[in-house]
């Protein structure tokens, strides 16, 4: 899946500012560190260097994201990976990991061999998804028969993931988690924010749910929720300014 260097992915989050500057500049790391704070002593020509470091940057991160196309129906599914697994000799499980919108964002292969209620494990399916912050997940094995009736341990198997994956939702997002912290910093408000990694701020209904039961918990504690703004790629979703608040 095609995204931008350096907003999909962060592999040097965690170096030192004063080791980013020396890979940066090899030879005039502490120079260049210098004209990045706007200092007296820095020379014009680091200054303007700097700055077209910073327009670089501004325009890497205003190019759009290309994302995938979502899958809108089974034979969706079925068209992208029919020949993918078509001549695979045993069976293929495959978790698929979905963003809000049902674009794949990667694709985890759970097992292969004979499709096994035992061995389909809910947390293998699962970790990855709570791992990269999936939506939701499409689930699809091959049959090498080439007959695609479910058996009765494909039933099984999917009731059990079904169920099991019926428990991520926005039950997480619990008021005890939102307000210790205002109650402890005896904040007078709290301004509630979330991204949404499709790029796209329209809030689902869980949004709505979570809002409306945290704004009804602030009331409790005298601590009003004065907004809750969601963050897309180029735009933002503020409750307070839709109208309905």
């Amino acid at each position: 899946m095609p995204g931008v260097t350096g907003r999909d992915a962060r592999p040097l989050e965690g170096v030192e500012e004063t080791e980013l500057f020396r890979r940066a500049f090899p030879g005039d790391g502490e120079g260049m560190a210098l004209a990045s704070k706007g200092s007296e002593s820095a020379d014009a020509g680091r200054l303007l260097r700097w700055e077209a470091v910073l327009e670089l940057a501004r325009r890497a991160l205003s190019v759009p994201r290309r994302r995938p196309e979502p899958f809108r129906s089974a034979s969706d599914v079925f068209e992208r990976y029919r020949f993918l697994l078509s001549d695979s000799p045993v069976e293929v499980f495959v978790a698929v990991l979905l963003d809000v919108k049902h674009r794949p964002l990667r694709e985890e292969r759970v097992s292969a061999g004979i499709l096994d209620g035992s061995l389909i494990h809910p947390r293998e399916v699962f970790a990855p998804a709570v791992r990269e912050r999936a939506a939701a997940v499409l689930l699809l094995h091959n049959h090498p028969s080439g007959d695609p009736a479910p058996s009765g341990q494909d039933r099984e198997v999917t009731r059990r993931l079904r169920s099991a994956g019926g428990i991520l939702d926005g039950s997480l997002i619990h008021p005890r988690e939102v307000f210790a912290a205002a109650v402890r910093e005896r904040a007078a408000a709290v301004l509630l924010l979330h991204n949404h990694p499709s790029g796209d701020p329209a809030p689902s209904g869980q949004d709505r749910e979570v809002t409306r039961r945290l704004r009804s918990a602030g009331g409790i504690l005298g601590i009003p929720v004065v907004d809750h703004v969601i963050l897309g790629d180029a735009a933002f979703f503020s409750f307070r300014e839709e109208g309905d608040w």
